[in-house]
């Protein structure tokens, strides 16, 4: 005679539970998803480190108005009152169109005399005059920008007291190349 065994209870899905670990697993994913994107927004956008590397990419995008956008308040005073004097002025606003190929930026020293200012060591590789997009020979320089809160909580390049090489040595690229 064949024994007869009973089937388990098959429970539908809306019927299983989760168990106090699992919940336990859920609230702790939440809870570091939550301060993942707090700190995004709240302090990684605001960095300094931030502000140079949208400063650099809009050099090499040859965005003349974000460059100027970053510049400090009192080097746009004293060196480029509007943003036409800062174009026809300065070599950085369009002569390095696409060239910067690499960008290492250090982290941020914040000075403790005054926590306005920080001063980030970058490596720039920019590629030689007249080489297509596809040729890689570059140059390296290594430049110190100092970086200043604004009166709004934003971090400006303080030029006049940065130390940059690259944009100085290097050879610009001709307006419309």
């Amino acid at each position: 005679m064949a024994r007869m065994m009973a089937r388990g209870r098959n429970r539908s899905q809306s019927q299983q539970r989760m168990g106090v670990s699992e919940v336990l697993i859920v609230v702790v994913l939440i809870a570091a998803v939550v301060f993942a994107v707090r700190y995004y927004f709240t302090v990684y956008r605001k960095s300094p480190g931030v502000a140079l590397g949208s400063y650099l990419g809009a050099i090499n995008h040859g965005n003349v108005k974000d460059q100027y956008a970053f510049i400090d308040e009192e080097d746009r005073s004293d060196n480029f009152p509007t943003v036409d004097d800062y174009e026809k002025g300065d070599s950085r606003a369009r002569g390095f169109v696409d060239r910067v190929v690499g960008i290492s930026l250090g982290a941020p020293e914040i000075d403790p005399k005054d926590p306005r200012i920080a001063k980030i060591e970058a490596t720039l590789s920019i590629r030689k005059v007249g080489q297509e997009l596809y040729q890689a020979d570059s140059d390296k320089f290594t430049d110190q920008y100092v970086m200043r809160k604004d009166k709004d909580g934003e971090w400006k390049v303080l030029l006049s007291q940065s130390k940059v090489n690259s944009f100085s040595q290097a050879t610009p690229s001709k307006i419309g190349n």
